[in-house]
């Protein structure tokens, strides 16, 4: 596993990765990489005063079979531009993102990145969203219904 900051993102240019086009209901056309890509978080929670509080400690990314991690919400958002330029990502060339637990990761997200077009069995339960316009996130728990003990 590799910090963010020293992987090689042109790696990911450079593996000639095929796409797949989908047409929206507005007859819009959107291209997709057809690359595995998953992201995790791991957590830390603690008490400040009576108030339960959480942060985020390390967060790591499957980009392609190839791994990162970073620390901060820096690393975040720099993993993000990376993937945004090397990939030429935007509203009409997307890159599918699974979360195992969306829900969870969701609750940092929400208020860190842009978040759009949430599909939801109830509150607080998304199955999947568009983030920052290129990025579409789905709950791989949801889709699979597999617990992380099967």
């Amino acid at each position: 596993m590799i910090n963010v900051n020293d992987f090689d993102f042109d790696i990911l240019k450079n593996s000639n990765l095929q796409t797949v086009t989908t047409r929206t209901k507005d007859n819009q056309y959107i291209e997709y990489y057809n690359a595995p890509f998953a992201f995790d978080i791991e957590t830390s929670s603690f008490y400040e005063d009576e108030n339960k509080r959480a942060c985020m400690y390390i967060f790591m990314f499957a980009l392609n079979g190839n791994y990162v991690y970073g620390r901060t919400w820096a690393d975040f958002d720099f993993t993000l531009n990376k993937l945004k330029e090397v990939l030429q990502l935007n509203e009409y060339r997307r890159i599918i993102i699974y979360i195992h637990n969306l829900g969870y990761e969701f609750q940092f997200l929400i208020g860190h990145e842009r978040l759009k077009d949430v599909f939801a069995r109830n509150a607080r339960h998304p199955i999947k969203c568009t983030m920052n316009e290129c990025f579409d996130l789905k709950c791989s728990l949801m889709l699979f219904q597999l617990t992380r003990s099967t």
